[in-house]
């Protein structure tokens, strides 16, 4: 597959006796067929090893404001 290039070897995985890999990273403890991904869309089953997919990329953005209040709250004295 084209992931094994940009991903790196996930940890906390082992082989079962089905020949799947089970995830232990996280308490929901996935079963993952080959070429399958885990519940998290983060971790695949590559040729039975477990690779973590978004390694060293950002999985998510948010957009906070800096004011999230009134600052006529914390400076009373000051109105705008």
């Amino acid at each position: 597959m084209s992931y094994v290039r940009s991903s790196h070897l996930a940890k906390w995985w082992e082989v079962q006796s089905n020949g799947k890999i089970l995830c232990s990273l996280c308490p929901r403890y996935c079963t993952i067929g080959n070429g399958q991904k885990g519940f998290c869309y983060i971790r695949e089953n590559i040729d039975n090893k477990l690779y973590s997919i978004g390694y060293g990329r950002p999985t998510g953005f948010a957009v906070d404001p800096i004011e999230k209040k009134p600052l006529s709250f914390f400076y009373p004295e000051q109105m705008f």
